[in-house]
């Protein structure tokens, strides 16, 4: 797996526009894109005063993956035009992370709902392991591929 990450501030004024285009418009046109292998965003926020910083995360099955979304220089900052005039500066280019561990916890139990891509949730082996690591697989008959069907729509809708 890899984590694509970017770096774009902007001033106070503007961040609460930056945030929404990003989840609104931007990360919604990269899910309709459909790029096999992606498996989702995450957004972090953090206001400094003079100046928000939003990093965004990016998860990919592999290399070519990232590359299927960001051409051949991968590692070029992809940033629309909408995202530029909000930004005051941006990353030129996007840092790219081999993922060696990543864990989830155990927010099932607690009765709150597992945040996983939606993408990443199609009756997978690994989608079902998690299921059933979380005790989310049914006693009753039902296989964790109907299971996994019932988790991506309430994320989707959670979104």
């Amino acid at each position: 797996m890899v984590s694509r990450i970017s770096h774009g501030w902007t001033t106070p004024q503007n961040a609460a526009s930056s945030e929404q285009l990003l989840r609104s418009e931007i990360f919604e046109r990269i899910r309709a894109r459909r790029i096999a292998g992606f498996q989702g965003t995450d957004l972090l926020r953090r206001d400094s005063g003079s100046e928000v910083e939003f990093v965004t995360i990016m998860w990919f099955e592999s290399l070519g993956a990232v590359r299927t979304f960001a051409g051949p220089d991968y590692e070029v900052a992809v940033v629309p035009p909408a995202a530029r005039a909000l930004l005051a500066r941006f990353d030129a280019r996007s840092a790219h992370h081999s993922v060696r561990d990543r864990r989830l916890a155990g927010a099932a139990r607690a009765g709150r709902p597992i945040l996983v891509p939606a993408v990443t949730l199609c009756g997978s082996r690994r989608t079902e392991a998690l299921l059933q690591k979380e005790g989310l697989s049914q006693s009753s008959g039902a296989n964790a591929a109907s299971a996994t069907v019932s988790i991506a729509i309430a994320v989707r809708a959670a979104q």
